[in-house]
């Protein structure tokens, strides 16, 4: 082994490193390894020339290497995080950068790729917390904050997700429930299919006024969505028209408005034709469910006699 000859390769490594000469600097690295195998910072530059080339399966080998060598610089660690990140192995990835902030917990672009890595994972929680403790760190980082307003928006959208599909188990779990379709429509106030089923709940309670309030701004809603599909380019959107109606029909199988809207468009639709039966029958909408759809007004609700 030649100490001397081998700091002379990873010298002219850093030297082609900064001039941009990448597979020059590789080349002078893996030199300086071959003579002197156990000295990390060879291993770490190799990593940093291999990175920004997109060798990242190779990058993070030779991370690897260089954390076993010396397992107490963080940046070796923090590298590692972002070459993982690289090939989306969010959880190694995740590891890898709080492993660098447990080494040196001041440096706020650890925390911003332990962040990224966190909501990957869906972690939202932990994300938000890391990306705030590298805004407290460098607070005039403009891209930090987006970054955090990013992930927060994220989390809003989540927990409305959640809260939906929580209201959505309730109603199926106990269809008599009015207040579950409250609670819903509380999330969801422009839902004219949730008013439809609210209003069909109460009229089987013999709640009359609040039926036909529930009916009415059914109605409403319904009428709104029917003039916005309407004015649609029915070159262009007619194929956006179909997919949110099957959406819709899938979200909610007893959707009878939308298996009308979805007719008009896909009047041969047999599959179509069947869910509008069997949401009928679950209903209890039986001569409805046998007898044809009419398609001169799809939109409208077949009304049921109330009291």
């Amino acid at each position: 082994m030649n100490p001397e000859t081998a700091m002379n390769n990873f010298a002219t490594g850093n030297q082609l490193l900064q001039e941009g000469k990448l597979e020059e600097a590789i080349a002078s690295y893996f030199d300086a390894i071959k003579l002197n195998p156990t000295n990390s910072w060879f291993h770490h530059h190799l990593g940093e020339a291999l990175g920004k080339m997109e060798r990242f399966d190779e990058a993070v080998t030779a991370y690897r290497h260089a954390i076993e060598l010396n397992p107490e610089f963080s940046w070796s660690y923090h590298h590692l995080g972002d070459a993982l990140a690289q090939q989306q192995q969010w959880e190694e990835s995740a590891t890898a950068f709080r492993q660098a902030i447990e080494l040196n917990p001041e440096h706020y672009g650890t925390y911003v790729g332990l962040g990224k890595s966190l909501a990957k994972l869906g972690q939202l929680d932990e994300a938000i917390a890391a990306y705030r403790r590298a805004q407290e760190l460098n607070p005039d980082a403009d891209w930090i904050n987006f970054a955090l307003a990013e992930v927060l928006e994220q989390k809003k959208q989540s927990d409305l997700a959640l809260a939906i599909a929580s209201c959505q188990r309730a109603i199926e779990l106990n269809p008599q429930d009015t207040q579950a379709y409250h609670n819903l429509l509380e999330i969801q106030p422009e839902n004219g299919d949730v008013w439809f089923q609210l209003a069909e709940t109460l009229a089987k309670q013999n709640q009359l006024e609040e039926a036909i309030a529930a009916y009415r701004r059914a109605i409403q809603l319904i009428d709104s969505e029917k003039q916005t599909t309407s004015n649609l380019n029915p070159k262009d959107d007619r194929e956006s028209a179909i997919a949110h109606h099957q959406q819709a029909i899938e979200n909610n199988p007893d959707n009878i408005p939308d298996c009308y809207k979805l007719l008009e468009l896909q009047p041969d639709n047999q599959e179509v034709l069947l869910q509008l039966a069997q949401a009928l029958v679950r209903q209890e909408r039986m001569e409805e469910a046998i007898a044809p759809p009419t398609r001169s007004n799809p939109d409208d609700r077949p009304t049921r006699a109330i009291g």
